[in-house]
């Protein structure tokens, strides 16, 4: 017979495999609790939104099509986030006013990803305005040194042939 803790394991293995977790291993939030996270993400996205709009501007004053452009697609994701984050807040209330669980949990899990993913294309619009652009110093200067002994002419050019004559062709005899 096996051992407690593996057939405990297995057990959450099996629980894990279908999707689902035992009740006692999950985290159960309050509606309120739900609803002040919910508050807080939306905050977190505006915030992120009008950063990304900061980005969007720089771009413009820069007058660069390519971080324009990326940035703007950006944007334009976030905020339709932020628009999906804010029909779920109101959803969730509503759901926590009529004591809907299974409906509170959807919509703050709705709030919850869009979240991470403003997050991170926040940060891809900051890699379309820093790294994307070359970076150009006019103060840089680049030393060359030549070698000494290389030859002066290119040694992969060949004359070309003397001249080619070219013959017209005969006159028809008609």
């Amino acid at each position: 017979m096996p051992p407690r803790s593996l057939k405990l394991a297995v057990l959450l293995l099996a629980f894990a495999a279908r999707g689902q977790a035992p009740q006692r291993m999950l985290e159960r939030l309050t509606f309120q609790q739900r609803i002040d996270r919910t508050e807080k993400a939306l905050v977190q996205i505006r915030n992120l939104v009008s950063q990304t709009q900061k980005l969007l501007d720089q771009a413009k004053d820069e007058k660069d099509i390519v971080k324009l452009n990326c940035v703007g697609d950006r944007l334009v994701q976030v905020r339709g986030l932020l628009r999906v984050s804010e029909g779920a807040a109101t959803e969730l209330k509503e759901a926590a006013a009529r004591k809907e669980e299974e409906a509170a949990e959807h919509e703050f899990t709705k709030v919850a990803l869009a979240s991470s993913k403003v997050v991170a294309l926040r940060a891809d619009a900051e890699q379309c305005i820093g790294q994307l652009a070359y970076y150009s110093d006019e103060k840089t200067l680049v030393d060359v040194e030549i070698p000494k002994g290389l030859p002066t002419s290119d040694p992969t050019w060949v004359a070309p042939p003397r001249s080619i004559e070219v013959r017209q062709p005969f006159a028809s005899g008609f």
